[in-house]
């Protein structure tokens, strides 16, 4: 196991979610790639945001059954797209309440990323660039640019040097993982 002892399962919109999510916690240094379940995303285009409120109440509660045993942790990632972090929130509170789960608490072995405009607006901002949360950077970064920014982002994160010109989400995000004293 890492030298945190955890296990992650990540939910994300899709791929480049993951994929940004994963090297975040390998360079935190909380998980190897064994120890990180990352769940399916649908084929497809546009589907990824509904498929993560869906997903997130039956994961939200396997994860609080699974945490009173072994240290599991459920991270989320998905964009706000025009959306406000708070509403996004809303949404998956909504999602859980209309399957009978209790909404999200900051008790829970969890945390949520919530990326306004999109993933792509933190990239551009870690790799040193202005963003605001309205433009949308996606066709401006590859996924080089994201691995490299999830790198930035974990050091970041533990350091607490996320920064005052950062977006309000990713100064959020980083708060809301550090909550999990992990």
């Amino acid at each position: 196991m890492s030298k945190g002892g955890c296990r992650f399962v990540i939910l994300g919109e899709d791929e480049r979610h993951l994929r940004f999510a994963e090297k975040f916690l390998i360079q935190r240094g909380l998980a190897h790639r064994r120890e990180i379940f990352l769940q399916p995303v649908p084929a497809g285009r546009g589907a990824g945001e509904q498929h993560v409120r869906k997903r997130f109440p039956n994961e939200l509660k396997a994860i609080r059954s699974q945490s009173q045993f072994q240290r599991k942790f459920l991270l989320v990632l998905i964009d706000g797209d025009g959306r406000s972090a708070s509403q996004r929130h809303q949404q998956l509170e909504l999602a859980c309440k209309t399957t009978g789960v209790t909404p999200f608490g900051s008790n829970d072995p969890a945390c949520v990323f919530i990326p306004c405009r999109n993933l792509e607006t933190w990239v551009m901002f870690l790799l040193g660039n202005a963003v605001d949360e309205q433009t949308d950077y996606k066709q401006q970064v590859s996924e080089a640019d994201r691995r490299r920014a999830a790198i930035s982002l974990a050091d970041r994160c533990r350091e607490n040097e996320i920064g005052d010109a950062a977006p309000v989400s990713l100064r959020t995000a980083c708060a809301d993982f550090n909550r999990l004293k992990i």
